[in-house]
């Protein structure tokens, strides 16, 4: 499958800026899991199965960064994703932000890759650290429609437990929707020992699943163990 020519050159440009600034050095890095079920914007894109996730970034102590995100259901056929993306993170107003495009692949399906821009702004508050997200993905080949997607999330450390506290909660409309919009939301515990990382969390959507159709937008636990490298 193809990847559109606007990720492409972008991802060009990211390697070009990498090889010309001799003087900055490519920070290489890695992670793993294992997720009980793949929810994306509250949704199951592996039919309620577990999956193995895996991402590796080379990133430029100017910003500039490409990264690579597989995803491989353990039962579901053709579920199998791979994100290539390319974006610039920076600091702004006391947080973090980071702007990105992503190609979305899909190797086991036909006609359903795309491309996605991302937004994201953290900010500290207190213990608190809150985000912002926003996502836009025009009419394309593959997405019959715009879509937009905005979400709050928020994490803080309980005490010196070890335990951190994640919520969020997300607002979307248009192509990957089943009536136009959707709400999504989740609540849950993070633990991190050493470079392992575990996270429990309820995801749930407002959506319900057509008649005869597994239902993939209903609430459920979802647990992952991961580790970066």
């Amino acid at each position: 499958m193809r990847t559109p020519l606007l990720t492409a050159c972008l991802l060009l440009g990211a390697t070009k800026a990498a090889a010309e600034d001799s003087t900055k050095s490519v920070d290489w890095s890695a992670d793993a899991a294992i997720v009980s079920d793949y929810r994306w914007r509250g949704v199951s894109l592996t039919d309620n199965d577990p999956a193995i996730q895996g991402s590796v970034t080379a990133a430029l102590a100017s910003g500039f960064y490409v990264n690579a995100w597989g995803s491989l259901p353990t039962q579901s056929a053709g579920d199998e994703e791979i994100d290539l993306s390319a974006g610039y993170a920076f600091s702004i107003a006391g947080g973090d932000a980071d702007v990105s495009v992503v190609q979305y692949i899909y190797p086991g399906l036909d006609g359903v890759d795309y491309t996605n821009f991302v937004a994201l702004y953290a900010h500290p508050l207190g213990g608190w650290t809150l985000r912002g997200r926003l996502e836009y993905a025009p009419p394309q080949r593959n997405v019959w429609d715009e879509s937009f997607y905005a979400a709050l999330e928020t994490e803080k450390p309980i005490g010196q437990t070890g335990f951190t506290f994640l919520a969020s909660a997300g607002w979307e409309e248009g192509a990957f929707t089943l009536d136009g919009e959707k709400w999504d939301y989740s609540i849950g515990l993070g633990y991190q020992w050493g470079p392992a990382a575990f996270n429990l969390a309820y995801v749930d959507t407002d959506e319900k699943a057509p008649a005869g159709q597994g239902d993939v937008y209903g609430g459920g636990a979802v647990f992952s163990i991961g580790a970066a490298f």
